[in-house]
């Protein structure tokens, strides 16, 4: 080929991930909760929670453990699982997913109660087991070094789904992969200069999303951090693949409505 050029080949691990993976969302939630219990349950898809703030209190398979702001959860098909949020309130990010969409077992909405723990009638739509040993490995608290990401991640997707789940069905599969690939990222070691500065990057997106209808002036904010403006513009980029001011963009056109039932 005239300018041929020597291309990187992925791992096979990528390839088949790619070959593979066609996520489809099926229920997601962004919404503040009063105290809530589901009991012990089994699900038929995949479901990820992530705690935006309050406590609570979760088992799945045979790990219990407790959450609070900046936990998220992965549970699988066919695993037993039960969720407790304490008062006074709690917010709830969550998504319930088919990795692999499938037109003949996707299409189906329905909340499963707490205490349903035999499946075998609905085996037919259950979610096979995926070849990924890596994401087969993902099950209860999940350790992620970018929680804003993470959680930025979650709430586009649930603002897509709200407003248009059939139109934005590849746009929301793509940010699915996204999350994904940032969740499995987080069993890597990260690059250094990711690892010194995240915590300063926390703080700021922490300011920039609780800046809603006020102005962030971004050289205050990078001084507030001990960074330069330009720095903290980069590093800013590095960690959350957006620049900071269009993110406090994103933030301030947030859709801020609630809605239910929980899931």
């Amino acid at each position: 080929i005239p300018g041929k050029k020597k291309v990187k080949i992925p791992d096979k691990a990528i390839i088949d991930r790619m070959n593979t993976l066609k996520p489809y969302v099926r229920q997601s939630g962004d919404q503040w909760r009063d105290e809530w219990f589901i009991a012990e349950r089994k699900l038929l898809d995949y479901l990820i929670v992530y705690i935006g703030e309050g406590k609570g209190f979760f088992k799945v398979g045979k790990e219990s453990f407790y959450v609070e702001k900046g936990s998220a959860i992965w549970i699988p098909p066919n695993t037993p699982h039960m969720m407790r949020g304490y008062a006074p309130k709690m917010h709830c990010i969550y998504v319930h997913f088919d990795l692999i969409y499938n037109p003949q077992r996707s299409h189906w909405d329905a909340v499963i109660p707490g205490g349903l723990m035999d499946l075998s009638d609905y085996k037919h739509i259950m979610h096979p087991r995926i070849a990924d040993s890596e994401i087969n490995s993902l099950c209860g608290q999940l350790v992620v070094s970018n929680h804003y990401l993470v959680k930025s991640l979650l709430k586009d997707i649930c603002s897509y789904h709200l407003r248009d789940p059939l139109g934005s069905l590849s746009a929301i599969s793509g940010m699915m992969l996204q999350l994904i690939t940032e969740i499995l990222k987080s069993k890597i070691k990260q690059p250094i200069s990711t690892i010194k500065n995240s915590a300063k990057m926390e703080k700021a997106a922490g300011i920039l999303e609780n800046s809603v209808n006020t102005f962030v002036d971004l050289k205050k904010l990078a001084f507030q951090i001990n960074l330069s403006e330009s720095h903290f513009r980069k590093v800013f980029r590095q960690c959350y693949e957006k620049s900071p001011r269009s993110e406090e963009r994103r933030v301030g056109k947030e859709c801020r409505s609630r809605w239910s039932p929980y899931h």
